[in-house]
């Protein structure tokens, strides 16, 4: 690739059930595109349905990537997600194809478009170690013990932040030195020839809640149940994918099928109004501090400018 030619990245972002997919499909019909998920939940194997992946026809119409590909008990970080990404990116752009990143996870967005830190791995052995050193502690004494190494990290995540509590105590015990002091140091930042253009979807919220509940039912209908009582129950962030407590908990019985559905979209919709959140806030300053304009789309006609939208205005 020539040093001079800038290569474009479209990146779909914004909350679940905002139609992005469906934006993602359309803009890859039309320029030869490939998607690339950037969702936390949807690189897991585990529960397709409740993670909403395209289906198998829809893969096989269009190149599509990091879908499932990650299987239990491995942990997809925004790092490990970043250089798969990275990788995937370098593919289809050598390919002559465009890469088209869709997802609501802003931490994957945020490490792709604006580089993250070159944090040492921990070995498998230490892990499990500090893994058990929590479940032994709890998540306040924990916390008051990294505080003692990483106060910025233990500041910032709270007692019940397993994830992120042990991997900054993990980083701290197998370097000697804070998940902070790595994170300020060695930034990797994406390719220069990369020209990320981005459109963010931020659909009302009465309307996006109303899609959150009709899409869970589809879900329902489409056999969200059966996935899950085929799926073992692990500690494992696939565990976190939309709705899966909710109906684990019918299958043991503590509550009927109707409170599961109905727990689930209020638990979809209050993650959605967290992405919404983020994306409006930080997600936002980081684009404006890299002299980027995402093209917004919001307001109260969002379905017709949504399917008024062309790859031009991008």
């Amino acid at each position: 690739m020539k040093d001079d030619v800038k290569y474009p990245i479209l990146i779909i972002a914004g909350p679940t059930a905002s139609g992005k997919s469906g934006l993602a499909m359309r803009f890859a019909t039309q320029i030869n595109g490939a998607i690339v998920n950037a969702d936390s939940m949807q690189v897991y194997s585990c529960f397709p349905i409740l993670s909403a992946q395209p289906d198998a026809q829809t893969k096989r119409n269009i190149p599509h990537y990091l879908y499932g590909t990650v299987n239990a008990p491995t942990i997809s970080t925004a790092a490990s997600w970043r250089k798969d990404a990275m990788d995937v990116i370098g593919k289809v752009l050598a390919e002559g194809k465009t890469p088209i990143v869709v997802g609501g996870t802003g931490l994957y967005l945020e490490a792709l478009m604006h580089g993250i830190s070159e944090i040492p791995d921990v070995p498998d052995e230490l892990r499990e170690k500090v893994i058990k050193e929590y479940e032994i502690m709890g998540g306040p004494a924990f916390r008051d013990r990294l505080m003692k190494v990483d106060k910025a990290a233990a500041i910032r995540l709270p007692p019940g932040d397993s994830q992120r509590l042990i991997r900054a105590y993990a980083v701290y015990a197998a370097t000697g030195k804070s998940i902070s002091y790595w994170q300020r140091e060695s930034l990797m930042r994406p390719p220069a020839e990369w020209e990320f253009k981005t459109t963010l979807l931020l659909p009302e919220r009465d309307g996006l809640y109303a899609s959150i509940d009709k899409r869970f039912l589809e879900m329902m209908a489409g056999g969200a149940m059966d996935e899950v009582r085929a799926t073992p129950v692990l500690e494992h962030p696939s565990q976190k994918a939309l709705g899966v407590q909710e109906l684990q908990a019918h299958m043991r019985g503590e509550i009927s099928q109707e409170e599961a559905v109905e727990r689930a979209q209020q638990f979809s919709r209050n993650y959605a109004k967290r992405q919404l959140t983020w994306f409006k806030n930080r997600f936002m300053k980081k684009e404006a501090a890299a002299s980027r304009k995402p093209r917004i789309i919001d307001g109260a006609n969002y379905h017709e400018q949504l399917l008024a939208l062309n790859l031009n205005s991008i």
